[in-house]
């Protein structure tokens, strides 16, 4: 486990980064579900997601010798920026490679961010040999996002924020991809409360971490297929593996239908953009795959807001005509 000490210096090293994105209630949300539902809104964070949690403490731990070398890294589009924002604030140079069909605005993103951007085909294996080939080739660190212990700190934030904000939380829910959010955050929520229940959601079409703890052991998934770019992984990451089948109370699966329902939803009743991987724990309580009573306070954690325009407006274009809530 990330030790507590660990998430409440990386908390103090951020105080001067992040936005400080406050819990949201859900009038429309309690009494659809029957409970008191929060939104924590990291869609407004800096560069769009939660990714700067991670990436910016994980570098502020560099030697200067390290920053200097600069890093390699891999990404779909929300880590590529928050490591390009990151290592423009540390004066860390940032190599990122990333797909061919990734989001064109995140690729300008981190271009912006000052990061070079080199894309190549392939799942996320194949970019992390990739990403591991050009690192040695550089003298540059190789950073994966899928974990690094410093990284997961830095995401254990999240967990000391929403028990900051609301010590009364019965539940928790969260995006998972490579599992590096909802480790820092079970974490740190679980050794100041253990009696808080955390949820993670994958599409069904990325649940490579529900297949880890359904045969015990990480095992590669044969295909990845969702609009959850950000939960595209192939493969889980053994660390992230142990820390959730340790600290997680459970996982859960969601169809592309409720994904695109939940973000829908969000953009029309709470007003927030949020992208289908930041979407996925509210389609966990539309499709009952998670279950809350009149007694829970839940807060659905939001991570992304990095939405490819396409996507939204065929959501908007179809579901506006159809909104049965």
């Amino acid at each position: 486990m990330i030790p507590l000490s660990e998430i409440i210096e990386a908390k103090k090293c951020l105080q001067s980064v992040l936005n400080r994105n406050t819990l949201q209630s859900s009038r429309t949300f309690s009494e659809k579900f029957g409970g008191e539902v929060l939104l924590k809104p990291d869609c407004l964070q800096k560069c769009g997601s939660h990714k700067i949690r991670g990436a910016y403490y994980m570098l502020s731990k560099y030697t200067e010798l390290q920053k200097t070398a600069g890093v390699c890294t891999f990404s779909s589009g929300n880590w590529a920026q928050g490591i390009a924002y990151a290592g423009s604030l540390l004066k860390v140079p940032v190599t990122v490679i990333m797909p061919m069909d990734a989001n064109p605005r995140k690729i300008a993103a981190a271009r912006g961010y000052g990061a070079e951007v080199i894309q190549c085909g392939g799942d996320s294996t194949e970019l992390c040999t990739r990403t591991n080939n050009l690192a040695c080739e550089r003298g540059a660190s190789m950073i994966t996002p899928l974990f690094d212990p410093d990284m997961v700190a830095g995401l254990g934030t999240m967990g000391l924020e929403l028990i900051d904000e609301r010590s009364d939380l019965t539940k928790v829910i969260l995006p998972l991809g490579s599992g590096g959010l909802i480790s820092g955050t079970a974490a740190a929520i679980k050794q100041i409360n253990p009696a808080i229940r955390v949820y993670g959601v994958q599409p069904e079409g990325s649940a490579a971490m529900v297949k880890a703890l359904e045969v015990g052991e990480v095992t590669p998934l044969e295909k990845v297929e969702t609009a959850a770019d950000g939960l595209a992984i192939k493969e889980a990451h053994p660390e992230t593996f142990k820390l959730v089948r340790e600290l997680v109370d459970g996982v859960v699966t969601v169809p592309e239908k409720a994904i695109e329902e939940a973000v829908f939803l969000l953009f029309e009743r709470a007003k927030l953009v949020v992208e289908p991987s930041g979407a996925v724990p509210l389609a966990a309580l539309l499709t009952g795959a998670i279950r809350i009573s009149e007694n829970d306070k839940t807060a659905l954690v939001l991570t992304g807001g990095n939405i490819k325009l396409d996507y939204l407006n065929s959501i908007l274009a179809t579901r506006a005509k159809n909104d049965h809530f």
